[in-house]
């Protein structure tokens, strides 16, 4: 009993630690109908927001300049890819739709001290903070309005991003971009 306790507190501990450092891109793609995709001849935004956006009173993510950069970034890497870009939402096969979001997040790390008589005591407890940000990029046909192939990603941030939001966009859409097919 007194060793499974501590195995439990052990991976308890250890999958908190995890979670906490994992501040890296988890990107997720939904391949629906790479054909549509494939036979696009021309993609455009549908809006010129995000169809969702994280609260702009939120001060750990910048979310109006974060706007601009995943645009010129969907857009470069479309480019990049072959497809034609082109404004306005008539007549294009595809339509481009995505998601900023932002939430606040805690972890709590707990050290236990174990005496040589098998009784554990509370050393130190700590909360880490942090603020989630997830982009959602959606492929919609422009014909039927279903969506064709969607991908996303989230990262943790410990501060305001600052001057490293450029760089963080330009490897989240990479990143979920990176298995859509080239034209």
């Amino acid at each position: 009993m007194k060793l499974s306790k501590t195995v439990g507190i052990a991976l308890l501990a250890a999958s908190c630690a995890l979670n906490a450092c994992a501040s890296t891109y988890q990107p997720r793609i939904s391949s629906i109908d790479t054909a549509a995709v494939q036979q696009a001849a021309s993609v455009a935004f549908i809006n010129d927001a995000p169809l969702i956006q994280s609260r702009p009173d939120f001060p750990e993510f910048p979310s109006q300049r974060a706007d601009r950069l995943v645009r010129e970034a969907i857009q470069a890497n479309l480019e990049s890819k072959g497809y034609r870009f082109a404004p306005g939402v008539a007549g294009h096969d595809l339509l481009i739709g995505y998601s900023i979001g932002t939430r606040e997040e805690s972890d709590q790390y707990v050290e236990y001290y174990r005496s040589r008589f098998g009784r554990a005591f509370l050393v130190t407890s700590e909360i880490d903070s942090y603020v989630e940000g997830s982009l959602v990029i959606d492929l919609i046909d422009a014909r039927s309005g279903d969506i064709v192939w969607s991908g996303w990603a989230s990262r943790n941030f410990r501060s305001n991003p600052g001057d490293r939001l450029e760089g963080i966009v330009e490897d989240a859409v990479g990143a979920i971009l990176g298995k859509l097919p080239q034209k």
